[in-house]
């Protein structure tokens, strides 16, 4: 079996936290156009859906702000703020479909991450959040804030690495969400390292597709006739185990060992 397989591991609930860095004004414009729906027509969005927001939700409004704490930190330090310079953070809170349909346990979860980010990174730090229940599959939330802290040179500073600095330090700040909503029943996310898989942003997503088309359209159609029937083969497989899966679900007797062994049987890698 290849070490690059990964396995598609059921019945668990873990506890999702990604962490995005924001720098230009035109990062923190797609990310709040995006989260409060303002002109983007996004697939798998139902516009009579909802969201629940808080904070600062319009661009405008949101640009006058990081203006005028860019001219505050070039009064401190006397300098301008770098236009590489990390200015802030998106973060997103999601745990699966099953934990999300309790909506109790959604409303502590969303309520336990907005809390926890304003004790993370402070109260002044603080921009907006939105809950997304608009969208096909789970129900999640997308949070904003700035990072300004003391810098090593003891300035009020936007400095990214008082809370991530690395890995080591993602993986810690993971950890402490983890201990904030441990009690819910939720596990840990896989470590980064131990898993290999990085989340990828539509814009690689876009950068892959595009290597497979070049790669594809250097093929003989002998050898593009090959690779679509191995294709549909493999779709065969991934509707059976579906259809396996739905299943065991609705029979509620599902034998997770097994169907393990069953995904690992076929010659082909889980995507998670």
């Amino acid at each position: 079996m290849s070490s690059k397989r990964k396995v598609l591991w059921l019945g668990k609930n873990y506890a999702i936290m990604r962490i995005a860095k924001l720098k230009s004004n035109n990062d923190f414009a797609r990310v709040i156009n995006h989260n409060f729906r303002h002109y983007e027509n996004t697939p798998g969005v139902h516009k009579d859906g909802v969201i629940i927001a808080d904070g600062v939700t319009d661009y405008k409004e949101l640009k006058s702000h990081l203006n005028t704490v860019d001219d505050k930190i070039k009064d401190i330090t006397g300098f301008n703020v770098r236009s590489n310079r990390v200015r802030g953070f998106e973060l997103l809170f999601a745990v699966n479909q099953d934990f999300m349909s309790d909506n109790a346990k959604r409303d502590k979860y969303f309520k336990l991450a907005r809390e926890w980010c304003i004790e993370q990174f402070g109260e002044h730090n603080y921009l907006n959040s939105c809950i997304h229940l608009d969208e096909d599959g789970a129900a999640h939330m997308h949070l904003m804030v700035t990072c300004i802290t003391k810098d090593p040179k003891g300035f009020d500073n936007y400095y990214a690495k008082a809370w991530v600095n690395g890995r080591d330090s993602l993986s810690k700040l993971q950890d402490e969400w983890h201990k904030r909503v441990a009690h819910l029943g939720l596990e840990r996310g896989k470590s980064v390292q131990l898993t290999n898989e990085h989340h990828k942003t539509k814009q690689e997503y876009v950068k892959l597709l595009q290597k497979d088309l070049d790669a594809v359209s250097k093929l003989s159609p002998y050898e593009r006739d090959l690779l679509a029937v191995r294709g549909l083969r493999q779709e065969r497989k991934l509707q059976k185990i579906s259809e396996n899966i739905r299943q065991h679900e609705m029979m509620k007797r599902v034998d997770f060992e097994a169907l393990n062994k069953e995904l690992l049987d076929h010659d082909f890698d889980f995507e998670l």
